[in-house]
């Protein structure tokens, strides 16, 4: 790799597929490197600029951000050609007419081209295949296109022009590198470039059950005698206009000195508060950020800085990468850094699934594609809706809201190795960054940061409006305003049920039936468990499980289910619905199993069940039934009562 300046690398080293450049601290990539290497590169550290280098580089260049303000922003301040949507920066559309013209612009010696990921493919409608080879692609922020992936296809597509570039054309580049599923890239050569001494922050981390109210006593306390500027990191406008409204009402602060930076999808909903960042300062003395400004911008002023997490709403759940970028904006460093959470009071009760696994489910997707094209195909009738069937299926077939089979940009059916790695993120962050309350304390230690730790209560109850585009938002709400009540009143008397929609009624509903018989705490955090999916399927199933174990001992329907099925004892699934139907008809409850399967699921949702392998072909494999209480659902202290 060819170098400007070799006195500031430190150290290099190489093992197979990869190299590491250690480098003197605060030194810009541009400084030390003619060009970047290709391949993947992991920065280690945000502000080395790599943008930079590559847009300073004598070479045809097309560099992919992940969002426009990101794209616009870089290619304003670097007088490079922007293709995407309308911003402050560029206020008019770029035409297709505009397009071909700077390619093909004799004056400009070499091309550099800033382009949002939604509008890549435009680029390849004026440059005809030599791209490939007379053009170095640069995809930017590369785990943002990971994390965005399920929800947004381009940025799949991305990478399906990016592996159409040559092995020394192409690169990928991130401060926060996530692994990849994907066999092509696996092997991807690996640029890692580090400083001698990593950035260590210092943090103050606290640990509440009621976030909103913790972030508004927060602000209330820090601003009013604060002359710097603060900047909010919470990826929920909602909760964002909510906490804005209350600080506007009890005057701790001017609206004209509040700001949101955030997605112009949402800028009806925080409305005069809604701006997009045309420079590189805070545009407010308080200003709101959501995930949209999480990467891709640089601050050069110093502000006061706080993150919010919470593991109840999965898009609301912050990695400690997302930390890392989000920290990364304020290039002259900060004035502080907190970070505010909640967790779970229990480990969370998930299959950690593997690559293999969900790559091997996508494999058997894809196959059922293809039996279905096969058979539809000699049909002239089911012919016709053969790509709606296929759309449906893909959309539809999802796991824990990701789907793993997509269509290419030729509407062949592929694995999602992007959404593979999302998911095997969201379950790193789920089960091991908040596997309990003190796993992110002890992480950020690991990585050798200074945590300063915190645990803060708060009784203030701060909801943000009702947003049917926004379910699993009213949802946590209303799961932190149970949080907040005593089994020893009855719920309807510590809440004002009138202003609750009404899945937030039938959340309430559930926890009346149950609270006075379960730890509240527990029941709270299965109750969230069970929304996280939007799948009704999995609240219906939590209420069988908390009804049986609520039910006192000598309920008839507890006593017929305990003699037809015991502990200790191996059925097959047929036996089961044969015990069920039993049940079922002793204890006057109308219902009956059709279906083995659906017996065995349901058996599931009572007891700790173990499967056993048939031991030849002409036996059924048989179901252990271990204990009762699969969920481990502990009962309410009585003498809280």
């Amino acid at each position: 790799m060819q170098t400007i300046d070799e006195s500031l690398i430190t150290r290099l080293e190489h093992d197979g597929n990869t190299q590491t450049y250690t480098i003197k601290n605060g030194s810009y990539l541009k400084n030390v490197f003619a060009a970047l290497p290709s391949g993947i590169i992991n920065k280690t550290e945000t502000g080395m600029g790599a943008t930079s280098l590559e847009l300073d580089t004598r070479r045809n260049s097309i560099i992919v951000e992940p969002i426009k303000i990101t794209a616009s922003s870089k290619a304003h301040k670097h007088n490079a050609f922007y293709i995407g949507s309308e911003t402050k920066f560029h206020s008019k559309k770029v035409s297709d007419l505009d397009i071909l013209n700077y390619i093909n612009d004799k004056n400009i010696l070499y091309k550099k081209i800033v382009v949002v990921a939604d509008s890549l493919r435009r680029i390849f409608d004026f440059i005809d295949k030599e791209v490939f080879k007379s053009y170095f692609l640069m995809i930017d922020e590369i785990d943002s296109f990971q994390m965005d992936s399920s929800f947004r296809g381009s940025m799949e597509r991305c990478l399906d022009y990016y592996k159409l570039f040559d092995k020394d054309k192409r690169a990928m580049v991130s401060s926060t590198i996530i692994k990849f599923s994907d066999p092509e890239l696996k092997n991807e050569f690996l640029t890692t470039i580090k400083y001698e001494a990593p950035t260590k922050r210092e943090i103050k981390l606290i640990l509440t059950s009621n976030i909103n109210g913790v972030l508004f006593e927060f602000l209330k306390k820090e601003l009013p005698e604060s002359s710097e500027k603060w900047m909010v990191a919470y990826n929920s406008v909602k909760m964002c206009k909510a906490i804005i409204d209350r600080l506007v009402s009890e005057k701790i602060m001017s609206p004209s000195d509040i700001k949101i930076l955030c997605s112009a999808g949402s800028k009806e909903k925080v409305q005069n508060y809604y701006i997009e960042l045309n420079s590189n300062l805070l545009p407010a003395k308080l200003t709101f950020v959501t995930s949209a400004y999480f990467t891709g911008f640089d601050l050069v002023e110093k502000y006061n800085l706080i993150s919010v997490s919470s593991i109840h709403v999965p898009y609301y759940t912050l990695s400690d990468n997302n930390f890392k970028q989000i920290a990364g904006r304020g290039r002259k460093g900060l004035f502080s850094e907190t970070i505010i959470y909640n967790s779970r009071s229990e480990p969370v009760e998930q299959v950690d699934y593997g690559v293999e696994d969900l790559v091997h489910a996508a494999n058997i997707e894809i196959q059922a594609l293809k039996c279905i094209d096969l058979n539809y195909k000699k049909n002239p009738i089911l012919k016709t809706t053969l790509d709606e069937i296929r759309s449906l299926i893909i959309s539809r077939t999802k796991f824990d809201g990701v789907q793993f089979v997509r269509s290419d940009k030729d509407g062949v059916s592929k694995i999602s190795y992007l959404n593979v790695d999302a998911y095997q993120e969201r379950t790193r962050v789920r089960l091991k960054l908040y596997s309990d309350a003190m796993t992110l304390e002890k992480s950020l230690k690991e990585d050798g940061h200074f945590i300063k730790f915190e645990q803060i209560h708060s009784t203030i109850q701060i909801l943000g409006e009702s947003d049917n585009k926004d379910k699993m938002g009213s949802l946590s709400d209303v799961i932190q305003l149970l949080k907040s009540v005593t089994h020893k009143k009855s719920i309807r008397s510590q809440i004002d049920f009138t202003t609750l929609n009404h899945s937030q009624k039938e959340i309430i509903i559930f926890f009346e039936k149950f609270y006075q018989y379960i730890n509240n705490a527990q029941l709270l955090d299965k109750l969230t468990i069970a929304l996280e999916g939007r799948d009704k399927r999995k609240l219906v199933n939590l209420e069988i499980s908390c009804k049986f174990f609520s039910l006192p001992n000598d309920n008839l329907l507890k006593r017929n289910v305990r003699f037809h099925i015991a502990i200790g004892t191996e059925y097959t699934a047929e036996d089961l619905s044969n015990r069920w139907n039993q049940i079922f008809l002793e204890s006057n409850i109308y219902n009956s199993f059709d279906s083995p399967i659906a017996a065995v699921r349901y058996t599931n949702l009572h007891f700790n069940v173990t499967k056993r392998r048939a031991k030849n072909a002409s036996q059924q494999p048989c179901y252990y039934i271990e204990g009762e209480n699969p969920l481990r659902l502990t009962p309410i202290n009585k003498t809280e009562m």
